[in-house]
């Protein structure tokens, strides 16, 4: 286990993506759920969950890719 560097949290493991308790982004790409991607980058602080896709149709309004 490691720990969180903005909150202290020593509950960290190797498979996390963000802290619990303070919700910091751990490494710089996660293992996605939303997208059910390996290595995503969604370019965010903390997790979004569904609001990924939201933000994904702010960013782009035709629905399409950028």
């Amino acid at each position: 286990m490691s720990k969180c560097q903005n909150c202290g949290n020593s509950e960290i493991n190797v498979t996390d993506n963000f802290c619990m308790i303070c919700g910091t982004k751990l490494k710089s790409t996660c293992s996605c759920w939303v997208k059910k991607a390996d290595n995503y980058d969604c370019g965010e602080h903390s997790c979004l969950g569904y609001g990924l896709y939201r933000l994904e149709k702010v960013k782009d309004p035709r629905g399409g890719e950028e």
